[in-house]
């Protein structure tokens, strides 16, 4: 799979597994998968596939 342009060989327990490894603040983010946002809820429930193309953008306010 690709997570931000980066190749991982690695199998996940779940979304949430493999963005709390990549040190990730879940309630900042929002994770695209394959062109379909993948909403909070659902994290813990997807099961990342060695296809999948991830893209994981953060928050950051400013003025």
């Amino acid at each position: 799979m690709r997570l931000n342009g980066k190749e991982i060989n690695r199998d996940y327990e779940n979304l949430e597994q493999l963005l709390l490894e990549h040190r990730f603040e879940l309630k900042y983010i929002a994770v695209e998968c394959n062109g379909r946002i993948i909403p909070r809820s659902e994290y813990s429930d997807y099961i990342p596939q060695p296809e999948d193309e991830m893209e994981v953008v953060s928050f950051v306010g400013g003025g």
